[in-house]
């Protein structure tokens, strides 16, 4: 029961932090997104960070969960002894690497849907909700980024969140795809 509980508490956080994301941002400020993705890193042991100074604006607690969301789901979808990469940079954004197994290109769009994986079940899984993708698609749209994804030869995958043009300002959340990621 307490598990079922746990469970349940992660999803309505989820749900919670989907639907912030959704509303848009009401307040930004400049963050530095590499300093936040240090932070993230820093509690991954054996996840690998190579960034260069990079300043966003934006809400860095939502910031904190999109780089938290895909440094959880790269280290949780991988193989044994597999690795994981973080890159970010203000030419490249966010860049997240994994060693997982094979992706087939047609099924990356579902893994940004809510409650969607590779596997059958979903929901019930102790090991998430289903919603850390769907999330990071929301926030990154909040902020103006665009999201894409890729399977990446002999298994994985690679999620890259490209920064908005310096003129623009994140305001509210809008689709952003390349052809295999939505949000």
């Amino acid at each position: 029961m307490l598990e079922a509980n746990r469970r349940t508490e992660r999803l309505i956080d989820g749900l919670l932090v989907l639907a912030r994301g959704d509303h848009g941002l009401d307040m930004v400020e400049a963050v530095r997104f590499d300093r936040v993705a240090a932070d993230v890193v820093s509690a991954f042991p054996g996840v690998t960070l190579r960034s260069r100074p990079t300043t966003v604006t934006g809400d860095p607690v939502l910031l904190t969960q999109l780089v938290t969301n895909l440094v959880e789901n790269g280290v949780r979808h991988n193989v044994p002894d597999g690795s994981v990469d973080v890159r970010v940079t203000p030419d490249d954004g966010l860049v997240v690497s994994n060693t997982g197994p094979e992706i087939p290109p047609d099924r990356v769009p579902e893994l940004f849907e809510p409650f969607r994986r590779m596997t059958p079940d979903r929901t019930r899984s102790a090991n998430g909700s289903g919603l850390g993708l769907s999330i990071v698609a929301s926030i990154a749209g909040a902020h103006a980024m665009t999201v894409t994804a890729q399977p990446n030869p002999g298994g994985g995958l690679t999620v890259h969140c490209h920064l908005p043009p310096k003129t623009s300002r994140p305001e509210r959340p809008t689709p952003c795809a390349e052809g295999s990621s939505s949000t």
